[in-house]
């Protein structure tokens, strides 16, 4: 195996770490690579879409750090705008000093890469779906039930009345243990197919997995 593809099987790798190790910004982190996949998107712009992302208030980090994490892994470029919000040269930058930079450049922005758009596509919830379904065929019916229940926005109490009386929960076990409710919209919620704010809801790719 040559050494460039060795470089490019370690870069993969971290950025793979990186979503792995961190699932409560998994949301943030395919919002981020979608936005920035084609035009260049200012920083000041991406942290307000960041911020709106369902339940992201309740995570420790200002928005700029899931953005910048990607960008330290590669799956983000950064990119310089100045004050009319034009792109400057990549290597015009290279030639200015460090006051001149400041001069120029008013803002950051960042563009997905190729990398990124590979382990977005490894990471998206119709994907993950598939592994989960794919993982748990003897549970895959309470899935997409539940799935569909979540078309409009549920509390956990109206989610864990309609699950309850599942003969899953039982017959499915693994140790014998009756399955709690709860075990179904963790798993539902790591794929990013569900999402909470204010109550549990359907996301888009979760609707594109139920209606393939």
């Amino acid at each position: 195996m040559g050494e460039g593809i060795l470089d490019a099987e370690a870069c993969r790798q971290k950025a793979v770490t990186l979503f792995q190790h961190n699932p409560n910004y998994l949301n943030a982190f395919l919002l981020i690579v979608d936005a920035c996949d084609g035009e260049a998107v200012a920083l000041s712009e991406l942290e307000a879409r960041v911020a709106e992302v369902p339940s992201y208030e309740k995570l420790k980090q200002p928005p700029f750090f899931p953005i910048h994490w990607l960008f330290e892994v590669g799956c983000l470029e950064e990119l310089y705008l100045d004050e009319e919000g034009q792109l400057i040269n990549q290597k015009a930058i290279a030639q200015l000093t460090e006051d001149e930079f400041d001069d120029l450049v008013f803002e950051f922005a960042y563009r997905t890469t190729e990398l990124g758009r590979t382990v977005r596509k490894e990471f998206s919830p119709k994907t993950r779906l598939a592994v989960l379904f794919g993982d748990e065929p003897d549970r895959v019916a309470v899935y997409e039930d539940l799935l569909r229940f979540l078309y409009e926005k549920k509390s956990f109490a109206q989610i864990e009345a309609l699950l309850r009386n599942r003969p899953e929960l039982a017959t499915t076990s693994r140790d014998g243990v009756k399955l709690q409710p709860s075990l179904f919209v963790d798993k539902l919620s790591a794929t990013g197919a569900i999402a909470y704010h204010e109550g549990w809801q359907i996301t888009e790719e979760g609707k594109e997995m139920v209606e393939g």
